[in-house]
């Protein structure tokens, strides 16, 4: 892994909530679209990261075709927010 690679992973990581997902912000928010990229993310640099909990997230967020809802998708910074449980 180069260098940029290895300050991606150190950002997207850094981001990690406690419980379960991501968050731009550092404040153990969790943010479905943060979620969604840190994940591709760290999978397109092979990365071998589980976070179940997250996954499990994200995919009570889809609808029964696997896509999302587009409130999910057009707001940047990402909808919705939830408490880190």
């Amino acid at each position: 892994m180069n260098e940029y690679e290895e300050q991606a992973v150190s950002y997207i990581m850094e981001g990690k909530c406690e419980k379960v997902g991501f968050g731009s912000y550092r404040l153990g928010e969790l943010n479905a679209l943060d979620a969604l990229y840190a994940l591709s993310i760290l999978n397109l640099l092979d990365i071998n990261f589980k976070d179940e909990s997250t996954v499990a997230y994200l995919k009570s967020l889809q609808n029964i075709y696997g896509s999302y809802s587009i409130i999910y998708s057009t707001f940047y910074g990402g909808i919705p927010t939830h408490e880190n449980t």
